[in-house]
């Protein structure tokens, strides 16, 4: 005796694959989307990490002009409240985190061939 699939069986495989083809090809333009949004934020975030760049920069050319301006400082001077004070600031400005931040990666779109597979399914059995 041989099992296959009915009418009612086959009608309805093959809606869940027209709905499985729908809501892939609804995936695939979300991911589209997805994809654009993500490349277009990262812009802004190189946009961003080339401003903490020259943020960088600032803090540099600070602390060495201080470095510069402290060595031409009497010792007592840098002992002093005014000369530890501005010790004290380059320290701060040397520790402000001016890192770059990380891109976003675009996610890979999941494997979609769950209605080829469904559809592949054979209807009957011999046995």
């Amino acid at each position: 005796m041989a099992w296959s699939f009915t009418k009612q069986d086959r009608q309805r495989r093959d809606e869940i694959v027209a709905d499985l083809n729908k809501a892939e090809t609804e995936l695939q333009a979300e991911h589209a989307l997805v994809t654009a949004a993500i490349e277009a934020f990262n812009v802004k975030v190189d946009a961003y990490n080339a401003a903490c760049g020259e943020a960088r920069g600032f803090v540099d050319d600070m602390v060495s002009q201080i470095d510069s301006d402290m060595a031409d400082k009497t010792e007592r001077w840098q002992e002093s409240d005014k000369g530890q004070a501005v010790e004290a600031w380059k320290g701060e400005l040397e520790g402000v985190d001016l890192d770059d931040i990380e891109p976003l990666e675009i996610p890979d779109l999941p494997d979609l061939e769950h209605a080829t597979t469904l559809e592949g399914l054979p209807e009957e059995v011999e046995g």
